[in-house]
């Protein structure tokens, strides 16, 4: 084989080099990769077209799997690096919420690949999303289809980039509230009316949270709530855009902050909030609707959250009398001192199994 240099070395005679060798074996030790790279950079000139998967493999640091697609737009080792960066754990919580959305896995991945590639061609998403090259394609269409990237196409071949991710999320978000108004309006047309003594029971802590919700967003005149302090953190927000609707709002707590906007609000500091969930083995929350609706429940941080939900006259009519007595009870306390009710419960045997549940669980 010819032993004079394919390429100038980039530092000049004095510079050792060995030329390529296209039997491999040991024709590149000894080479900076600044010089490999020119090599490279040197083939591409020459070859615009398909390279041999013969001729990079040649080449130290271009990967194996390098398909002679590819190979028109490789310009060295750095270049490949650049292509095969793997989609990083941090991308995953993204992923996810794009699949929340109605993304595929493959057009998240890719999306998430053009917002931090920019504009590319389709093999470049696949290397650096991790999809598969035959349904990168497939997937960036759909992205286009759906809005979340557009297709470009000039001399240099067809390119994808991504609609910016507010931009994205803002159409979502007008398109989820038009067909929630639709859905509205639709249904509110079919089937009868839930029947007062009807009981709905839900289980865990989005289910329980939004059954009190939706009570608190659908008062009209009245709420009557007992709540411990994590569950008033939850709905304060929708507890003072109430008020703002003019609606009364009564609340006992099991804690001690609340917003002043709330109005009065009657602290249950008259018997030990401990004592009260060993005594009723949750944080029982409780929320009346305009004297006509209930949700009662139990929801806590860890462990089991439920609630029953009813408009059945008689359990809203107990419900809310639940509240008033702790209402009594806290006024009481105002005016005549803890001391004197802690005195009181503690001192006589047949109060102090009733407040602290021994007659029921026995004691501790």
């Amino acid at each position: 084989m010819d032993s004079s240099p394919l390429f100038p070395c980039r530092g000049g005679t004095g510079e050792a080099y060995t030329p390529l060798n296209a039997a491999g074996g040991e024709a590149h030790r000894g080479h900076s990769a600044a010089y490999m790279e020119l090599i490279a950079h040197g083939l591409r000139l020459l070859f615009p077209f398909r390279l041999s998967r013969r001729l990079l493999a040649d080449i130290p640091g271009t990967p194996a799997d390098l398909d002679t697609d590819d190979a028109a737009g490789y310009t060295g080792p750095n270049e490949v690096r650049k292509l095969t960066t793997p989609m990083t754990d941090t991308a995953t919580p993204a992923i996810a919420d794009l699949q929340a959305l109605g993304f595929s896995q493959y057009e998240a991945k890719a999306y998430l690949a053009l917002l931090r590639g920019g504009r590319q061609k389709g093999y470049e998403v696949a290397k650096e999303s991790g999809v598969p090259r035959s349904m990168v394609y497939q997937a960036l269409e759909r992205l286009v289809a759906r809005g979340a990237a557009y297709r470009t196409e000039d001399k240099e071949g067809v390119f994808y980039g991504a609609v910016p991710p507010e931009e994205l999320l803002s159409r979502y978000e007008r398109d989820l509230v038009r067909k929630i108004a639709r859905a509205r309006e639709s249904l509110s047309r079919i089937g009868p009316e839930r029947p007062a003594e009807a009981i709905w029971r839900v289980r865990g802590p989005e289910r329980t949270v939004g059954e009190a919700q939706t009570l608190v967003e659908q008062a009209h005149r009245a709420l009557t709530l007992s709540l411990w302090q994590e569950q008033l953190d939850i709905l304060q927000d929708a507890l003072l855009e109430a008020r703002r609707r003019g609606v009364r709002i009564r609340l006992v707590l099991f804690g001690n902050r609340a917003d002043p906007e709330l109005g009065k609000i009657y602290y249950h500091h008259f018997v030990d909030p401990r004592v009260v969930e060993g005594r009723l083995r949750a944080r029982l929350f409780v929320v009346v609707r305009d004297h006509e609706e209930v949700v009662v429940g139990n929801l806590v941080g860890e462990g089991e959250s439920w609630a029953v939900r009813t408009r059945d006259p008689a359990l809203v009519l107990v419900a809310e009398e639940y509240v008033r007595h702790d209402v009594v009870l806290a006024e009481m306390t105002l005016a005549y001192g803890v001391d004197k009710l802690t005195a009181l419960w503690t001192g006589r045997e047949d109060l102090r199994q009733m407040v602290t549940g021994e007659e029921v669980y026995g004691a501790p």
